[in-house]
């Protein structure tokens, strides 16, 4: 497991779950039940125990809204926090007349109809099941059988949930009148005593059981030789039935009027379903937390199951509150009041009762602190309508506008001030589940309303789900995103380019520690070299690697030369029984097909893609990079320029190694996958991969490399890379051509790996020798068997070995060289690395003749032994970086430390102190070990915040006579020794030098530690005479930016030689330059995020430069 993520910590999640009325409706917007059961036929012999109805109905958004839930614990249980928040409910009561006056009884339910047509006919022409016509129209989409007269069809547009009641007290049983309430009713023009008696034979709306009156008076009998519908006379419309002399009155209902529907149309029709609901029609106003904010461990997830059973209509006193039962669906929708609920939550942490967060909305003196989530917080409403009251209790069914409006300001306000405190907003997902249709239709309501919502919490677009199955698949969705805020980074960047113009790219390797996938992030850079948030593409996308059974997959073959593909039908007998259980299906799995996941009915471990999480492989970009090979003598230099060219048809491409077991190969422009690699090296592991308890572990871990070649008088493509710390092998592919037509097992050349081979950890290159041929060039890397360093050099075209031993050790090993050219004929002539022990080698590979490589006389020599002021080793593991010292010579530019061994992340005071050095190499015959005494002192003088940054400035002492260089202890002047080092390297750019230290953290929110990155005077390591950083914001680099600190007593004004991002531990920046003036550095964190830095050019009059922190 990567050291940085041994503290991670779990988002927070607060769950806010729609428990209004309408959620008895099922996602049709009628009363749900299973109306193809015969059991459901409504009417006066349905029974309740054979078919649930409303709220308990496994169909209604209430009970799938439920069910997702308890689907997301199971998925999520030990990977979040969680708590569960609903709508504050007026209390349960026995008293039936105190549904309007804050009391929420059980009434009987009813489904009730509107603007109902009657027929004989069951199939007329204007019933339209598919139909999305408005509710009134004539063309009608549902139909039931009349329920006493089998010979009578009703047809209607919306039927919600209604009630029946009487006027009985303290009844916990089903009054009389209750049980017999099937009725139909006719709208009657009180201006029209001929309409009201057409009607029905009395005033208001009379109960009919018997229906026929109905046709009766309305003067028109049905056709029996056209079956005509069944007229009755239009009538004025109304928003609610009014019998102006009985006063008797029947509202409309909140997810009535969001339809859009304003009366009850011209005939209703109240079905019974002999069965009991929940039924309130006010609101406190409020929101109430059931459940806090906790570990989503097994007891809080069971805490969460109960609120999330099936509505039970059983009698308790305490129904909206008691924590062992389930949500009640009643009421309306407080979305602004929930929001202040759910603000006060936050920001009190439940330390103390509030206006709108107290005893009455969940609060009590013994509720738990909210985790620490480093930030990551997150609420989720789901809902099924819009918001229909104030936080005040005020109902505003009939001001949908206004009440979307609050809410908006609801929610923005608990964004902006849980930002305000926490530092950090609570951003706010919106889920929109079986909306009504019309709701964008009515009057004052703007497009898209509950994308407003998502807005103003921070997430910009609402979800829409109109099924169980969509309803996961957004949630789910939202879960990933959350986590993903999670995901760590600790690649670097990558670029398609080193100046800006409109098609330059950065690439970023991120994984999610959760589930051990991986993400490869394409941007594009804007003009001003910012990066916009949004990528163009994720190589994890589904769509972007192929099908398991068309994927190209090669892999290398140990018992013949090159390689084979990674099939079953190429794989040996022995390998099929060894590494794969003899198990097709395995090996199908690791190729990316999900059919036998667990989650699909299968034994293998879930995945959320084929790609694997990426940690320490740097991405690598090939597109068509002259290497100057021109300068080469005889066929070889002059045919490269004929090979450059060939060039321009190939595709650009983006190599990355995983830790699932592959190295993989992208278009850049398209995301694509192209082919993968399997090393075979890896085999005895890749099983674990299916395990449901997969343990993380390294795969496919090193950063590859790509160069030309010239072999077997043919210039090719190659790719070098390794297993990383995955395994002990370093391999080379061809990849001159790289698409998938071409690539196959020809394509693999070799891969390495011997007994004094340790861990692949260090990169190894490819480079032209002075022997005439291309060489790989492999240090042994670490944890070796003979523990000595040692440097392999293997010829490309015939896989020759010569080996260079340093004899140093013991538990040594030799890390990332660099081989460095020092007359300009682009052929290697030094190879400088350093090791674990301290030292810093040079081998000198200048002779033609490879038996002069190993020599007695021209043994590696140690240029310089590194050790810090107490006599400690410092290990070596960073590449060094070479540059020509203007005096002659060359300079040699390294930190040191380690952070890949276990302990590695643990800060000791006993420690070594680690360093970073600048040493001359004056290339001449004395083999005098170099060590700091040799060196000027340089140190970090002064910390500060200023300008809004965490800034450095280094001293500046003088060279003395004799001096071989400098070295900078990386001790804070204000927190002392951190265990601060160096394991990426340094970068040399018009004079300076840039590098980049990594400090330790056991702060689970620091996400392993934080960086510096510094710029120094690279031949003096002095503070830089002039600023790299417009601090001021001015357009200018000059004084302005300079910082004011204390140097010897005195407080003095100088520029700055560090600069921290705050985005966790970096490694060496990608640099892209913007003309002579400016050039842009791009470093990925531990984080996840990417730190944009416009810096100072080569040139002195600059452009505006800044810091940007982008995720």
């Amino acid at each position: 497991m990567p050291l940085f993520l041994t503290q991670a910590v779990p988002p927070n999640i607060l769950l806010i779950i729609d428990s209004s009325e309408s959620m008895q409706e099922g996602v049709d917007g009628r009363v749900a039940l299973d109306r193809s059961d015969p059991a459901c036929i409504a009417g006066p012999d349905m029974d309740a125990d054979l078919c649930p109805a409303g709220a308990r109905s496994p169909l209604s958004k209430a009970s799938i809204v439920k069910g997702v839930g308890l689907e997301l614990i199971d998925r999520y249980e030990g990977l979040v926090n969680m708590g569960l928040l609903s709508y504050q409910q007026n209390p349960a009561s026995l008293n039936r007349n105190s549904f309007n006056t804050g009391g929420t009884v059980r009434w009987h339910l009813v489904e009730r109809a509107i603007d109902v047509r009657f027929s004989t006919n069951p199939n007329p022409s204007w019933w339209q099941p598919g139909h999305t016509e408005p509710w009134d129209s004539n063309i009608k989409r549902f139909r039931e059988r009349h329920p006493t007269r089998s010979d009578i069809w009703m047809f209607f547009n919306d039927a919600i949930p209604g009630y029946a009641w009487s006027t009985a007290d303290s009844s916990t049983g089903v009054p009389d009148l209750d049980t017999n309430v099937t009725g139909f009713y006719c709208r009657r023009d009180t201006t029209s005593t001929s309409a009201v008696n057409s009607c029905v034979a009395n005033p208001g709306f009379q109960h009919d059981p018997d229906f026929t009156r109905m046709t009766e008076f309305a003067g028109l009998q049905p056709d029996p030789g056209t079956l005509q519908d069944i007229q009755f006379p239009e009538i004025a419309s109304n928003l609610w039935f009014d019998d102006r002399r009985q006063a008797w009155s029947v509202f409309l209902v909140d997810s009535q009027r969001q339809r859009g529907i304003t009366s009850w149309g011209r005939r209703a029709v109240f079905t019974q379903l002999n069965q009991l609901e929940w039924r309130t029609t006010t609101s406190p106003g409020r929101g109430f937390l059931h459940q806090p904010i906790q570990t989503l461990d097994e007891q809080h997830a069971e805490n969460i199951r109960k609120k999330l059973q099936p509505q039970s209509l059983d009698w308790d006193p305490n129904a909206m509150t008691d924590p062992d039962w389930p949500l009640i669906a009643a009421g309306l929708t407080p979305l602004e009041g929930t929001m202040q609920t759910a603000r006060d939550y936050f920001l009190g942490a439940g330390s103390t009762a509030s206006d709108t967060f107290g005893p009455n909305q969940g609060w009590h003196s013994n509720l738990p602190p909210i985790p620490e989530s480093c930030g990551v917080n997150a609420a989720i409403w789901v809902t099924d309508g819009l918001p229909s009251v104030a936080s005040d209790g005020t109902a505003l069914g009939t001001n949908l506008p206004q009440a979307l409006e609050q809410a908006r300001l609801g929610i923005a306000d608990f964004y902006s001030k849980t930002e305000e405190t926490l530092g950090s907003p609570v951003n706010t997902y919106i889920v929109g589940f079986a909306l009504p249709p019309g709701v964008e239709n009515i009057q004052g309501m703007p497009p898209n309303p509950l994308d407003q919502l998502a807005a103003a919490g921070g997430t910009g677009q609402a979800f829409d789900a109109q099924d169980e199955t969509s309803l996961l698949d957004a949630l789910d969705d939202i879960f990933y995103t959350i986590l993903s805020e999670t995901n760590a980074s600790a690649a670097a960047i990558a670029t398609n380019s080193t100046r800006l113009d409109g098609d330059t790219m950065i690439y970023q390797a991120r994984f999610n520690p959760e589930t051990w996938s991986g993400d490869l992030l394409a941007f594009n850079v804007q003009p001003d070299g910012s990066v916009p948030e949004t990528p163009l593409w994720n190589a994890a996308d589904p769509n972007l690697i192929p099908e398991h059974d068309i994927r190209k997959i090669i892999t290398s073959n140990p018992s013949l030369t090159g390689g084979r593909m990674f099939a079953w039908g190429d794989l040996e007998q022995q390998d099929r029984e060894e590494h794969f259980d003899d198990n097709q299906y395995l090996l199908s799995y690791l190729r990316g097909d999900p059919s036998n996941e667990l989650d699909n009915g299968g034994s293998f471990r879930n995945r959320d893609s084929a790609l694997g999480d990426i940690i320490n492989s740097d991405p690598t970009f090939l597109g068509r990079e002259n290497f100057g090979y021109s300068r080469l003598p005889g066929a070889a230099g002059d045919s490269y320029q004929s090979f450059q060219d060939s060039k321009q048809t190939r595709p650009s491409v983006l190599f990355v190694g995983a830790n699932d077991g592959m190295l993989h190969a992208f278009d850049a422009e398209s995301g694509d996958e192209l082919f993968a690699y399997v090393p075979y090296e890896v085999y005895p592991n890749l099983a674990s991969l299916a395990d449901p308890n997969y343990t993380h572990r390294y795969f496919v871990d090193g950063s590859p490399r790509v160069a030309d070649a010239y072999i077997n008088d043919d210039w090719r493509t190659l790719l070098i890379g390794s297993t990383g710390a995955g395994g002990r092998s370093v391999f080379v592919l061809d990849v001159t051509d790289p698409t998938p037509a071409s690539i196959d097992g020809n394509s693999v050349l070799w891969e390495f790996t011997d007994a004094e081979m340790g861990y692949s950890i260090p990169q190894p290159t490819i480079a032209r020798m002075a022997d005439g041929h291309f060489w790989a060039i492999i240090p042994n890397g670490y944890e070796s068997t003979g523990g000595t360093a040692r440097l392999f050099l293997k010829r490309i075209h015939d896989g020759h070995v010569v080996e260079i031993n340093t004899g140093n050790g013991p538990s040594n090993g030799l890390s990332t060289p660099i081989p460095v050219d020092t007359t300009g004929d682009r052929v290697v002539n030094y190879i400088y690395a350093g090791d674990l022990q301290g030292n810093l080698w040079r081998f000198n590979v200048s002779n033609s003749s490879i038996s002069q490589w190993t020599s007695p006389s021209n043994q590696p020599r140690r240029l310089f032994e590194a050790r810090d002021a107490f006599g400690k080793p410092q290990p070596i593991t960073a590449r060094p970086e070479v540059g020509r010292h203007p005096d002659g010579g060359f300079m040699v530019y390294f930190g040191t430390g380690t952070f890949f061994r276990t302990g590695d992340n643990i800060v000791d005071p006993n420690d070594v102190r680690h360093s970073f050095y600048g040493i001359r190499d004056e290339d001449g015959n004395n083999y005098t070990t170099l060590t700091r005494t040799n060196l000027v002192d340089q140190q970090i003088l002064a910390e500060t915040n200023q300008f809004g940054f965490d800034l450095r400035v280094v001293s500046d002492n003088p060279a003395t006579s004799g001096t071989k260089g400098w070295y900078l202890d990386l001790v804070s002047p204000v927190a002392g020794f951190q265990g601060e080092r160096v394991v990426s390297r340094a970068q040399l750019r018009h004079g300076r030098i840039i590098f980049v230290t990594l400090i330790p953290s056991a702060d689970p929110c620091t996400f392993g530690g934080d960086s510096w990155l510094m710029e120094l005077d690279a031949i003096t390591g002095n503070r830089l005479t002039y600023s790299v950083y417009d601090l001021n914001q001015d357009g200018n680099f000059d004084s302005g930016d300079y910082v004011t600190v204390m140097i010897d007593g005195q407080e003095v004004q100088v520029p700055v030689s560090g600069l921290r991002p705050g985005v966790g531990i970096i490694r060496d920046p990608a640099i892209i330059s913007a003309g002579s003036e400016r050039e842009f550095k791009y470093v990925s964190g531990t984080s996840g995020d990417v730190g944009v830095i416009t810096e100072r050019g080569a040139g002195v009059d600059l452009g505006r430069q800044s810091w940007q922190q982008l995720r």
